[in-house]
């Protein structure tokens, strides 16, 4: 095979090349990511753009955790065109998983991961259960890990562990952040104008659509906004404000949103008392607008209040506070019980409890098995 051999040496060149830091070049210690993946070219399961778009995607990552990387399975990989370059990435369309859990009366849980820990720990539990997943992060996370970072880090874990995954930007807050997702790979982006004016809020979903579609990326917008329960909570109005169902309609014709997040009686943050939901509201809504709904704020929620939910419509539940509630108690825990405070003992003691806060809700959504 002259040219795969040719390919695996352009490969190499291409990380001699590339890698300035001193000491890493092929010859160095990433000399191991690059045989691993010069190794897939000559097997023919890698094209060499899709190798220099892994290398490049993991530049920063430690090379041995790839060292059992492997295709995705069951998994296309979507190639985007940007203003700034052509990408090539893992993630799927956050539409094609919502679409198929909308038929088939489940829904897919979207989880806040604003780490590499968090993230790994999800799909982890997702591969286990053989679950198609979200990733999600936003405004409250960006301050830790810019889109651009979170996308590199996530771009990595999606290509090595074979599930459907979309990454997903939650609450966006301004057409600038929208953008900023959109050049660093998102598959679903999301801005929440949900607090303005329904002109002011469906124009601007109309451009973010205009942008996106080309790209093959999801929108998701909202109508009614979700509030939050605690001071804590990053996202959420002040107050939430019921969807109208007549409003509804009117928003998704508009704006060609993909799926549409709506407000019923749910709240961001961990619930102080029990949530009371509308489902009639929510039934109304199902009924006239046609795309798969979403439900902000399922940490908390009581089980059958979520059955329910999917049953009416719900394709996508988001999860952040519990996740953020289970780091906090491992973390504080650990804290109480007289046990070193040295940081990443700390954070691979709390992986286990994330991993529970994922089966959970992988579980009461219905979504494993659908990894399909």
């Amino acid at each position: 095979m002259p040219g795969l051999c040719r390919e695996r040496r352009e490969y190499r060149h291409y990380r001699a090349r590339n890698d300035q830091r001193p000491g890493r070049g092929v010859q160095g210690c990433d000399r191991g990511l690059a045989g691993v993946l010069a190794d897939k070219i000559a097997l023919g399961q890698y094209s060499f753009d899709e190798a220099v778009s892994i290398a490049a995607a993991t530049l920063y990552d430690t090379p041995q955790k790839l060292l059992k990387l492997t295709p995705p399975l069951n998994l296309k990989e979507k190639t985007m065109n940007t203003k700034k370059s052509k990408l090539t990435t893992p993630f799927v369309p956050m539409r094609e998983l919502l679409q198929s859990a909308y038929q088939g009366g489940y829904a897919v849980p979207s989880f806040c991961a604003w780490n590499a820990e968090v993230a790994e720990t999800i799909l982890q539990v997702a591969v286990e259960l053989q679950s198609p997943v979200i990733l999600m992060n936003g405004p409250g996370e960006f301050g830790l890990n810019s889109p651009d970072t979170m996308a590199r880090i996530c771009g990595a874990l999606a290509a090595k562990y074979p599930v459907p995954v979309a990454l997903h930007l939650d609450h966006g807050d301004s057409m600038e952040m929208v953008r900023d997702c959109l050049d660093a790979g998102y598959s679903s982006v999301m801005l929440d104008y949900s607090t303005r004016s329904f002109d002011e809020n469906a124009t601007a979903l109309k451009r973010v659509v205009d942008q996106a579609r080309p790209l093959g990326v999801t929108v998701e917008g909202e109508i009614g906004a979700v509030g939050k329960v605690d001071a804590i909570t990053i996202e959420g109005a002040t107050r939430s404000t019921l969807t109208e169902p007549e409003q509804a309609v009117r928003y998704v014709e508009e704006t060609g949103v993909d799926c549409l997040a709506v407000s019923i009686g749910n709240a961001h943050g961990i619930y102080t008392r029990l949530p009371v939901f509308d489902f009639e509201r929510l039934e109304k809504i199902r009924r006239v607008v046609g795309v798969p709904l979403v439900l902000h704020g399922g940490s908390g929620t009581q089980p059958e209040y979520i059955r329910q939910a999917i049953a009416l419509g719900m394709a996508k539940v988001n999860v952040a506070s519990e996740l953020c509630k289970a780091f906090h108690d491992s973390y504080i825990g650990q804290l109480n019980d007289g046990k070193p405070g040295w940081v990443p003992t700390m954070l691979a003691a709390a992986r286990p409890a994330l991993a529970q806060v994922a089966e959970k809700w992988i579980r009461l959504a219905g979504a494993a098995g659908k990894a399909v």
